[in-house]
């Protein structure tokens, strides 16, 4: 933690985690990291919220007079 902070900001978290610890009666451990652990479903979920929302905003202007054009954009939004 002392590579990533200046001395001053140290010491105000070291008196935070002081104070919660003092109210709470837990421990608090803090991690300072250079990175954090990729989350690979973010993508996929984004991608398939954003692909319904897209479909829905184009069926207001088209119609799909087909019921199988649903699934079809859908997947292909998706899979853009």
């Amino acid at each position: 933690m002392r590579k990533f902070m200046l001395q001053e900001d140290i010491g105000i978290v070291e008196n935070r985690l002081k104070e919660f610890e003092a109210k709470t009666g837990c421990d608090l451990l803090l991690v300072v990291t250079n990175a954090s652990d990729p989350y690979p479903g973010a993508t996929w979920r984004f991608a398939v919220v954003a692909s319904f929302l897209i479909t829905l905003v184009f069926t207001y202007y088209l119609e799909f007079h087909q019921a199988w054009l649903w699934p079809v954009f859908m997947t292909g939004t998706t899979l853009l």
